[in-house]
């Protein structure tokens, strides 16, 4: 199991974005679920985590751990939710977008196929035109194949990320700069 850790002030630090201040050298400039997601960036999907959510400043409430992961899950369930309606879409404009294609594809080898067996025209000119109509044509494919085969891939990258983060167990600490007789 691999153990990411985050560092808070606040707990609404690990979803708002704190205020920036360059003054303050320890001061964070994205939320904490960001800080987590990023974290997670160079592990094996499938590799289980631990995450240690470290506070400066104790919370009042008794059940904070169990409200903090009931929301971290509600929000990476919202961002899985997201990213597979992104990839539906995707796919779907590649599908129709591919059928397009397809047909011109299809006119412009045809095109370059009867071009060819244009007998009055000099080689060079037979030559150019339905090399020029190939090359139209695959230029045309290009687009839809590259939504149908890899413009998803980002997309399940992420949601594969927020289901690690999702199914991860949660252990919150109290920051060592924490005074331990205050606590």
């Amino acid at each position: 199991m691999k153990k990411i850790k985050v560092d808070l002030n606040v707990m609404e630090d690990l979803f708002q974005e704190p205020e920036f201040n360059p003054f303050d050298p320890d001061c964070r400039c994205e939320s904490g679920v960001a800080d987590l997601f990023n974290q997670t960036q160079n592990l094996s999907p499938k590799e289980p985590v631990q995450i240690e959510i470290s506070l400066a400043t104790q919370p009042e409430e008794t059940e904070i751990h169990g409200k903090t992961e009931a929301a971290l899950r509600r929000y990476c369930e919202v961002k899985i939710v997201q990213s597979e309606r992104e990839i539906r879409e995707i796919r779907h404009q590649g599908k129709r977008d591919l059928g397009w294609a397809l047909t011109i594809l299809v006119i412009l080898l045809l095109g370059a196929y009867l071009v060819t067996q244009l007998t009055f025209l000099p080689e060079i000119i037979i030559y150019l035109l339905s090399t020029g109509a190939g090359i139209i044509a695959w230029v045309t494919l290009w687009p839809p194949l590259d939504s149908v085969l890899y413009e998803w891939s980002p997309y399940r990258q992420t949601k594969l990320r927020y289901q690690q983060v999702q199914a991860a167990q949660i252990v919150i600490t109290p920051s060592k700069n924490i005074d331990k007789g205050s606590l």
